[in-house]
């Protein structure tokens, strides 16, 4: 688990939206799989520490693939 998924739900329900477990699942595994991503660029770039300002140099392109 990479997210917390009380918080995350508790996000959707603020905004009169409910999410089940299911769902709360693929957004865990896909912030999972981005933060993966992340650690993989930092890698090749010879990181040793992120910092804030560095965080752009490693974040992804994300690609929505909406499914409905």
């Amino acid at each position: 688990m990479v997210l917390n998924k009380t918080a995350v739900k508790r996000l959707f329900n603020d905004e009169g939206i409910q999410v089940n477990i299911l769902a709360l699942n693929n957004i865990d595994d896909w912030a999972l799989s981005v933060i993966y991503e992340m650690t993989q660029r930092a890698k090749k770039q010879g990181m040793k520490r992120l910092i804030p300002k560095k965080i752009s140099n490693i974040l992804p392109t994300i690609v929505i693939n909406e499914d409905d």
